[in-house]
């Protein structure tokens, strides 16, 4: 019978798992049919090296705002396959993702997320307002990849009304604003109640319509 060889190559984790320094011995021994058993080989010696090579920056990263949520964005990334030196991918670990808002504000650690992650949903955004993101990879002997910044996103929404103010009247009061200017535009919603901090309600509107008015005016009687 011809003799029956196991490329175990397949199977390794390309990735470091030894801390580096690490002394060990190895003996290998031979296993045949009806279990035969060679003898054990001579023993070796071998120290794992540390890594010092940091992983390659994380490549595509994009951020694109949800056009049904205005307070939504999605992060989109690809994992390096070179070490920052160009020699192979030694180690992953994971990715640091940092956010900023505005295009002055300062960058800071959002999350951090295992190597097999390729997006995330950031949540909870304020409307109609630019943020930046960036990515940085790391292994598992704290080696970081420099930062890789996507472009700045500005999430979807409507102005809020500007400039409201109410004019007292006979048994009414009338309502004015500056009109929002937006594609999206369908109306306006009046809300109304006793105490400044209390329970505001929607009121209903006079044009037949499902908001409370479609104009910058609205008096309420």
């Amino acid at each position: 019978m011809d003799p029956v060889f196991r490329d175990n190559s397949l199977s390794r984790n390309i990735y470091s798992n030894l801390a580096g320094g690490s002394l060990f011995f190895y003996k290998v021994q031979a296993i045949g049919t009806n279990g035969l058993l060679s003898e054990r080989s001579a023993f070796v010696g071998g120290s794992a090296l540390a890594d010092e090579s940091a992983p390659g920056a994380p490549r595509n990263v994009s951020a694109v705002a949800d056009e049904n949520d205005p307070g939504q964005i999605t992060v989109g990334w690809s994992a390096p396959s070179l070490d920052s030196d160009g020699g192979d991918l030694t180690g992953l670990d994971g990715f640091v993702l940092l956010r900023a808002e505005g295009t002055d504000g300062a960058l800071v650690p959002l999350d951090t997320l295992s190597a097999e992650v390729r997006s995330y949903i950031d949540t909870e955004l304020k409307a109609l307002t630019t943020y930046r993101y960036a990515m940085v990879a790391f292994d598992g002997s704290g080696n970081q990849s420099s930062q890789v910044l996507s472009s700045a996103t500005r999430t979807t929404g409507i102005s809020t009304p500007t400039a409201v103010r109410a004019t007292d009247g006979l048994g009414r009061i009338t309502l004015q604003w500056q009109p929002v200017y937006s594609d999206d535009l369908l109306g306006y919603e009046v809300y109304r109640a006793t105490r400044s901090d209390g329970t505001y309600e929607v009121l209903t509107g006079s044009e037949g319509s499902s908001f409370a008015t479609g104009r910058t005016t609205y008096v309420a009687s």
